[in-house]
């Protein structure tokens, strides 16, 4: 595409954009003179509508939803973000609380895309003049699977300008400012642990058997959803040379802090691929080498504990990053993490916990794995735990609670 074609659909975006908002612009009147026959509900009371709708797939969302419902939040438990919900909710609903918005305004496929794109500024539109208030929790600036396009910013910038932003740690808020020009109403609520949520009974014996590792391999563990910019190819490779050199020299004493004699590295590499290229990237990646283990798969919440337990390690070898809930899950099952000095994770995690590597120096995973042998790991899993104690629920649903609150006593944006 060349640059007039490009100035042509930036132009074309932007008059059906300013049409949208011609259409929409009379029913901030007619909200003004409705609105005290719609609004039925109670001054004291508040109810929250989160998207995604189904909130309990989610850990996260479900254990902030299920937190704040003991505040005598009302939730409801599932929500559509159409224009005719939009009406029908418009005297029961407060808040209109987003996470991931671009699961509804973008799509793989070009034209559906755009459709999304222009139906969801239009929806977002009639909900401002609705007298929706609205709160976003800012867990990426951007989709990790979506080049960003001037479209996408500038929609993410009326989002964010129209919105109370909520973000996981201060480098995430300045990244807010810097790029949507925002100054107030960003509010620094930390990422909640998973104490408690998934089971946590095995021993680590018990959970190399089912898995089938040795008891004595120095066991390195990626975990979660697995996408490109996690960086699991690049791991894998980095990970050989450092078998390599484990297995074919000596290591001193003074270098290995775990037992006598060599250790014995392994890779096991667990979660499903988002996309058939990674996984075919991941499994080209790992073919051969018999110190990798690979489960590529959905792992149910009852078996992620077997996975945790039997690791030593938890490596998290991410290429870009904001916030991180796979460092929260392995905080909150006191393991030691090997993770860059990327986004949130530098403020999440401290040296004691395990390593941060600088991703910009030469084979950065290459020396942080070399330097995790020298690392008391019984020790940084102690820590990391207590660490994932200090995230409690309950003191993160009373943060949200108080935005909430300024956020329903304000005026809504036009």
């Amino acid at each position: 595409m060349d640059n007039n074609q490009k100035i042509l659909k930036a132009k074309g975006q932007e008059r059906g954009a300013r049409l949208a908002a011609s259409i929409l612009h009379p029913l901030a009147s007619i909200r003004r003179l409705l609105s005290p026959a719609l609004d039925l509900r109670s001054p004291g009371s508040l109810t929250v509508a989160p998207f995604p709708s189904d909130y309990r797939k989610n850990p996260y969302i479900f254990l902030l939803y299920d937190h704040l419902k003991k505040h005598e939040v009302q939730v409801l438990p599932k929500t559509r973000f159409t224009l005719l919900w939009l009406l029908r909710q418009r005297s029961r609903v407060d808040i209109l609380h987003f996470h991931w918005p671009h699961f509804y305004y973008s799509s793989k496929y070009p034209l559906l895309s755009q459709i999304r794109f222009l139906t969801f500024y239009l929806k977002f539109r009639l909900a401002l003049a609705l007298g929706y208030k609205f709160v976003w929790t800012v867990h990426n600036l951007f989709p990790h699977e979506v080049k960003p396009s001037r479209k996408q910013a500038w929609l993410r910038k009326k989002l964010a300008t129209s919105s109370e932003l909520i973000v996981h740690c201060e480098f995430a808020g300045k990244r807010v400012r810097e790029t949507w020009g925002k100054k107030e109403g960003i509010h620094l609520i930390p990422h909640g642990n998973y104490i408690g949520f998934y089971p946590h009974s095995v021993s680590r014996e018990e959970a190399r058997r089912k898995l089938g590792l040795a008891d004595d391999a120095l066991v390195y563990l990626a975990f979660g959803a697995l996408r490109r910019y996690k960086g699991i190819p690049e791991l894998i490779h980095s990970f050989q040379k450092f078998h390599h050199s484990v297995r074919t020299r000596p290591i001193p004493p003074e270098a290995w802090h775990g037992g006598v004699g060599n250790p014995m590295p392994l890779l096991l590499i667990a979660g499903k691929p988002l996309r058939r290229r990674v996984q075919q990237d991941i499994e080209k990646s790992a073919r051969g080498k018999d110190f990798v283990r690979l489960h590529l798969e959905y792992i149910p919440d009852p078996e992620v504990q077997y996975f945790l337990a039997a690791s030593d390690f938890i490596v998290l070898p991410y290429q870009n990053i904001l916030t991180s809930g796979i460092a929260i899950l392995a905080m909150s099952f006191g393991k030691p993490i090997i993770a860059p000095r990327l986004g949130c994770l530098p403020e999440i995690l401290q040296e004691k916990t395990g390593l941060l590597y600088d991703p910009q120096s030469p084979d950065p995973l290459l020396k942080a794995l070399e330097v995790s042998l020298r690392l008391d790991r019984h020790e940084a899993g102690k820590n990391s735990y207590k660490l994932a104690q200090r995230l409690s629920w309950e003191k993160i649903a009373d943060k949200h609670l108080e935005v909430y609150q300024l956020v329903k006593r304000k005026t809504t944006p036009r």
